[in-house]
């Protein structure tokens, strides 16, 4: 019986590490594991994780050009492929491991606000976001304890301040994690959060799904899924400048004074260029301890409000922020606020790109074209 072959259909952009899903109807592809043969030579791991819709098959593509479909090759696994990704249940959180060494952390534990990753490694090891105030590095600025490294967070939800850590704010806590999960290719989880205010009253629930992408020279892709559910009535996500549904606060050298630069998709550059404006992508980077580095937000185009707008600031804040319209467009009447009503849900979808390099050298606007297309791909023969 010859190799199955899975044919991803063209799109008319260049694509880059692009994340591709193929239902797998009966299974039979996973048994065993496989790796698939890259038509620009080479072969690239494969892994199947179930989802909601069906057992998927998923590997990332280094490249899919324009206008061209590509054929993989699936091929049995004759040894453990490279990049292997490790899920470690720990007290106060989840580890992710690439081939044993730690890259990042998802901080769920008693005695904080809201969950966050941290460290998060680029290449070469390098510190992207900012250790304080999870721990003190020489250097760095200590302003804002609230921006913890990448998270989730907003400072008006049913008047509950969400974002900030001062007296009075609110918490988004972990309910339960319900599926962790490593392989040949990526890692993640699903956590239930519930958001409540300063009593302890719920608000909303939130559904929260990431995987972690590791790719070629120490670069990688954060996948961050969430979704509302407003189950204890409706909820409202005010007009505010506080808060953004993804957020970093990237590490100190990257800060605009310090060298860094950010750039959106738009061609905005500097704070006085992105912080407001609609893009589909912001990016900040710099040069940490002698290593290029950068770290890009993409924006869903599924997304409510698509494209955001973005809270970014000079001094290494970015956060896509799409409510805050009164902030951005001051005295002309907007509200940005969006109320789900009671029972109603609402789903965002968010990248966070850690490259090396700047937004040009790190091919950030083609690794948005492949996150973008939502890529499936069609079995054709077996």
């Amino acid at each position: 019986m010859s190799a199955p072959s899975l044919r991803v259909p063209a799109s008319p952009r260049l694509r880059r590490q692009t994340l591709v899903r193929a239902l797998i109807a009966d299974g039979t592809l996973c048994w065993g594991g496989h790796v698939l043969a890259n038509p620009a030579g080479g072969t690239v791991p494969a892994q199947c994780w179930g989802q909601r819709d069906g057992l998927m098959l998923a590997w990332v593509a280094p490249m899919l050009p324009a206008g061209e479909a590509t054929m993989w090759e699936v091929l049995p696994k004759e040894a453990e492929p490279r990049g292997r990704i490790e899920a470690e249940v720990e007290e106060g959180g989840v580890a992710f491991r690439l081939e044993g060494s730690p890259f990042t952390r998802y901080h769920t534990g008693e005695g904080i606000a809201r969950p966050f990753l941290y460290p998060i490694l680029g290449p070469g090891g390098t510190r992207v976001t900012r250790g304080y105030p999870m721990e003190g590095i020489g250097g760095e600025s200590s302003d804002h304890p609230h921006h913890r490294s990448l998270w989730v967070a907003h400072g008006d939800v049913n008047g509950s301040d969400n974002w900030s850590e001062e007296p009075g704010h609110g918490h988004i806590l972990t309910r339960s994690l319900l599926n962790v999960y490593g392989g040949p290719l990526a890692g993640g989880l699903t956590a239930a959060h519930q958001w409540v205010d300063a009593k302890g009253a719920p608000v909303v629930d939130e559904e929260r799904e990431l995987c972690v992408l590791p790719l070629a020279g120490g670069a990688w892709i954060l996948l961050l899924s969430l979704t509302f559910s407003a189950v204890y009535g409706p909820v409202t996500f005010g007009d505010t400048k506080e808060g953004g549904l993804v957020s970093v606060r990237v590490a100190t050298p990257l800060d605009v004074e310090r060298g860094g630069r950010i750039e959106n998709s738009r061609g905005g550059v500097g704070e006085g260029q992105a912080w407001g404006r609609p893009a589909e992508w912001c990016d900040y980077s710099g040069v940490v301890g002698g290593q290029a580095v950068g770290l890009a937000l993409l924006d869903h185009p599924s997304n409510p409000r698509h494209p955001s707008h973005w809270h970014v600031r000079d001094y290494g804040l970015m956060t896509a922020n799409p409510f805050a319209l009164s902030y951005y467009f001051p005295g002309e009447g907007q509200d940005g606020s969006l109320t789900l009503p009671a029972g109603g849900s609402a789903k965002w979808r968010y990248a966070a790109y850690i490259h090396g390099g700047d937004a040009t050298e790190g091919e950030v606007l083609e690794v948005y074209a492949g996150f973008a297309s939502d890529a499936v791909a069609e079995l054709v023969g077996s």
